[in-house]
């Protein structure tokens, strides 16, 4: 991690071949495979991600202004957001000895005061101060035509806000849905893509259509519960995103950002008379 007193701004990840094209914005990265991948293609990159420091942090004013005109000057091809989810889960559904929900159907943004504690009611308050930066970045780009991709699992509670159902009804929107076990990892974890003005984005449709064994792997998946043979939690080892689906998720953001000019500036004309 670096310094706190880090100058804000992303991580640049500079392609060794560098092509004359806009960047690839990504956001919450984590490990930031999508924009180490995107730079292999030839893609100029910059990653975001808090754990490197509070220098990376989105909410920050100086950073949020960046991003913002990276879309506002057409710089950005293409945003990406790994949306953190920990808030957003269906997991917690309390009983005798378990954590109770943070949110349900009837309190999408956060269970009452009295049903949480002091600690529960920070992680909604800066959960909910996350998806509201989301939407208004979504809005930013939509407003400027840049393609956006949202990334979350396919159970998430974001998915059930009145903002994300408004997304869905879009015409220029699509909602992809896939398993991680397709991109050859042990684990199903089904996952969901919110795109806007991703026309390939299709290509990433691919699910595990049975149950029992895995389709791919042809046993059954890991179960996303205790730790491995080394004691690290499966849910940490299934944190990042699989090389190949990293990979095939670069090549869809290339073909978007490098398309020919005629069908970029169709794509600009589909958002104008939307």
């Amino acid at each position: 991690m670096k310094s706190p007193h880090s100058r804000p701004g992303p991580t640049l990840h500079t392609p060794i071949h560098r092509r004359r094209t806009r960047c690839v914005v990504d956001i919450f990265a984590g490990t930031a495979k999508i924009a180490h991948r995107c730079s292999l293609l030839g893609l100029p990159s910059e990653s975001w991600e808090i754990a490197r420091g509070d220098h990376q942090d989105v909410l920050l004013a100086e950073n949020s202004r960046r991003i913002r005109l990276q879309i506002e000057k057409h710089r950005a091809g293409l945003v990406w957001f790994a949306l953190p989810c920990q808030t957003w889960s269906r997991a917690r559904r309390g009983g005798r000895t378990g954590p109770p929900p943070l949110r349900n159907k009837e309190f999408i943004m956060g269970r009452p005061p009295e049903c949480l504690s002091d600690k529960d009611q920070n992680k909604v308050y800066y959960g909910n101060k996350l998806f509201h930066w989301t939407m208004s970045v979504i809005r930013h780009c939509m407003r400027h035509g840049v393609p956006f991709i949202l990334e979350n699992p396919r159970t998430s509670m974001v998915w059930d806000t009145p903002a994300m159902q408004k997304l869905f009804r879009n015409p220029l929107c699509s909602r992809t849905n896939l398993d991680f076990c397709q991109f050859h990892v042990p684990w199903k974890k089904a996952t969901s893509l919110l795109s806007f003005n991703v026309p390939s984005v299709g290509r990433l449709h691919k699910q595990c259509t049975y149950r029992g064994p895995c389709t791919w792997s042809g046993v059954p998946h890991v179960v996303l519960t205790g730790t491995d043979e080394h004691g690290v939690f499966w849910t940490s080892r299934a944190s990042p995103y699989p090389d190949l689906f990293a990979a095939k998720s670069a090549q869809v953001i290339y073909d978007t950002i490098t398309g020919s000019k005629a069908e970029r500036a169709a794509r600009a004309a589909q958002v104008t008379r939307a």
